[in-house]
């Protein structure tokens, strides 16, 4: 694969370069080994560009919140950008504003191509009871083991190391969810329930 260099005045004009040069890319003429390399090269890719979303969606909310904006505006803006409903939205604007503000390992992995969105948001998810400085510490105590972990295996480190950390905030997070939980049956089409 040839080099691309990637030139313009805003971010939006690079990634669009970049977009249209990917369509290009095909797959005859290119040995398996080269096939692989380029797949894990995407995969990397994927993770930075996702880091560049969280960084761009952090920073929106930011100005936003500045101009004494309703948080709901940017949220709607950023579900439209992302082409995702306004829950998903949501998250992805928690997600990103805990990555920028109180993960920076997490973060830089994920900026580095190491991890997936998806490893990014299970260390959230998993530190989510925590306070910000316990947080922290989780996000340093596995930092080195980021990229070599399963998503099951992190899942079960992050919570392990918030239990050690701030064993009561994890049980009145087991606690709220027990709580809420509820079963209910209603009526549906054709006598079903």
């Amino acid at each position: 694969m040839e080099t691309i260099a990637i030139r313009g005045d805003e971010p939006a004009a690079q990634v669009t370069s970049l977009v249209s040069w990917l369509a290009s890319v095909d797959a005859e003429g290119v040995t398996e080994k080269q096939r692989l390399d380029s797949v894990a090269a995407l995969e990397a890719l994927k993770g930075a560009a996702a880091a560049a979303q969280a960084r761009l969606t952090a920073a929106a909310v930011i100005d936003r919140e500045a101009l004494s904006e309703d948080s709901r505006s940017v949220r709607a803006d950023l579900a439209l950008a992302r082409r995702c409903s306004p829950s998903l939205a949501d998250q992805n604007v928690g997600v990103a504003k805990a990555l920028v503000g109180e993960m920076p390992e997490t973060m830089a992995a994920l900026t580095r191509g190491e991890i997936s969105e998806r490893r990014a948001m299970l260390m959230v998810r998993e530190t989510a009871c925590l306070s910000v400085e316990h947080r922290r510490e989780v996000d340093k105590q596995l930092a080195p083991k980021l990229a070599t972990m399963g998503d099951k295996k992190l899942a079960g480190a992050a919570r392990r190391a918030g239990a050690r950390l701030d064993a009561e905030s994890l049980a009145a997070r087991n606690r709220r969810a027990v709580a809420s939980r509820r079963m209910s049956v209603r009526a549906a089409a054709d006598g079903m329930a």
